[in-house]
């Protein structure tokens, strides 16, 4: 991909503070896939914050960029953005779902990107 010069950022501190603030994106392609940094980050922990949606067993769940909610202008619930699967360690009842949380865990990628061995972590 072209990238103008006047474009291009070569300060380390300022990428670093991107990945920081957009961790989501960085690991999530818009369509789901796993970007180049992840494929690199496989098998290591990584730390991911994003909004937790319920899964079945209390040990599942999806994490997205936007909330799940429905919008209270309109009531309809507009696209969160690519989800990353997490899979908890163990079962977690009390789960903080529908808010922002920052969770860390093995990232795999092979099979479909999600975090394993996940805990859940105030944002």
């Amino acid at each position: 991909m072209y990238l103008p010069k006047h474009f291009e950022v070569t300060d380390p501190a300022l990428l670093h503070d991107l990945m920081r603030r957009f961790s989501f994106a960085t690991l999530v392609t818009a369509d789901g896939g796993a970007s180049p940094l992840a494929v690199s980050l496989a098998q290591t922990v990584v730390s991911v914050q994003g909004y937790l949606a319920p899964g079945l067993d209390g040990q599942t769940f999806a994490l997205t960029e936007g909330s799940v909610l429905p919008c209270q202008l309109c009531g309809t619930v507009h696209d969160a953005g690519p989800e990353l699967a997490v899979h908890a360690g163990a079962p977690d009842p009390d789960a903080p779902v529908f808010q922002l949380v920052r969770v860390s865990g093995r990232l795999e990628v092979e099979g479909g990107l999600r975090l394993v061995d996940a805990s859940l972590l105030a944002a």
